[in-house]
């Protein structure tokens, strides 16, 4: 029996996550000390709630097996128009960090999560002039507001690490290329060293690279994200 992909609902989310846990294995042995708790794991489920009923511009998606367990998933979001970029980076991190989940090493994902937020400006940000004057002075400077063009992001994408290597991230990718060609929308993710060559396999060209030395933050690690 071939895998079958479907739309992920809300009841599935604990699953996902538990099949998160083990494709993300080397990422998360970063940012956490140990293996999550219930408690710190109902966490994470619940800030994804919100992505239930999906909102227009959001797919999410799971691979069952052939006795209908979740082995694979994804998430993407699609977006038309320029999107303003209304919130800071401290502000963005701030919403990743879960002060709630004990097993977090707070400092460490800060820092990394920085990263990411200042890596995807870095790549698709751009300053436009806003409608609204810096002051109220007669030919003041306008303000510049920055900005990420439209795209369809991949979000996440996972596999059991039991799984992986079976086309399964090709299948889930196809749903993009699909919706890139359909709309003429260029796609954007962002991958962890294990996860680049995978996505340049498929096509996927790397902009930049991130290095993250963890021995700062009493881990034994050099890793790079893309």
């Amino acid at each position: 029996m071939p895998f079958e992909i479907h739309p992920l609902q809300l009841e599935d989310l604990n699953e996902s996550f538990l099949v998160g846990e083990k494709a993300f294995h080397a990422h998360n042995r970063l940012v956490y000390t140990g293996i999550l708790s219930d408690a710190s794991r109902a966490v994470l489920v619940k800030s994804r709630e919100g992505d239930f009923p999906e909102p227009e511009n959001t797919k999410n998606f799971k691979v069952l097996n052939e006795k209908g367990e979740i082995i694979a998933g994804s998430r993407w979001s699609i977006q038309k128009e320029e999107e303003e970029v209304t919130i800071s980076v401290e502000e963005a991190v701030n919403k990743r960090i879960k002060s709630e989940i004990t097993e977090m090493r707070h400092e460490l994902a800060r820092n990394l999560y920085t990263i990411f937020a200042q890596g995807k400006r870095d790549v698709l940000g751009f300053y436009v002039d806003s409608d609204t004057p810096t002051t109220s002075e007669p030919n003041s400077e306008k303000k510049k507001v920055l900005k990420f063009p439209p795209r369809i992001e991949l979000d996440v994408l996972y596999v059991h690490p039991n799984y992986q290597r079976r086309g399964i991230a090709s299948d889930l990718l196809k749903w993009g290329f699909e919706k890139s060609e359909e709309l003429g929308l260029p796609l954007y993710l962002e991958a962890t060293a294990e996860g680049r060559p995978v996505y340049e396999r498929y096509g996927f060209e790397t902009v930049k690279v991130q290095g993250f030395d963890a021995r700062l933050y009493g881990v034994d690690e050099q890793v790079e994200y893309a």
